[in-house]
């Protein structure tokens, strides 16, 4: 219950782009503790928590997402780390979906901008 608390307290700070890796890590150790936890007083608010919390970080990620499969010709690690984050968050289905998505555009582009 102390980790809970413990983890719990550091999240808000970790609620920015920058350290969106460490509040994927953070939520994964929620996650970890609220199952250790579910026989406990308390579920139901532990549950809302972690809803909230993960779609907090979601919407934080999307943008990063859609940012490094724009730049993907050019470097890749930043869509690595979508991609472990999206992995740890049980979120891959919606990755695939989001670059199926951004694909065609790029190759539109592509495509049209050929000049021989």
């Amino acid at each position: 219950a102390s980790t809970w608390d413990t983890t719990l307290s550091t999240v808000p700070s970790l609620l920015s782009t920058s350290r969106l890796s460490e509040a994927v890590s953070a939520l994964a150790t929620l996650e970890s503790g609220a199952r250790a936890l579910h026989k406990m007083p308390g579920k139901k608010e532990r549950d809302t928590t972690l809803l909230d919390l993960r779609q907090k970080i979601e919407v934080l990620l999307k943008p990063q997402l859609l940012h490094a499969l724009e730049k993907m010709d050019t470097r890749l690690g930043p869509l690595q780390q979508c991609v472990v984050m999206y992995a740890k968050l049980g979120k891959m289905e919606g990755l695939m979906k989001e670059y199926v998505r951004q694909r065609p555009g790029q190759v539109h582009r592509e495509w049209f901008a050929y000049n021989p």
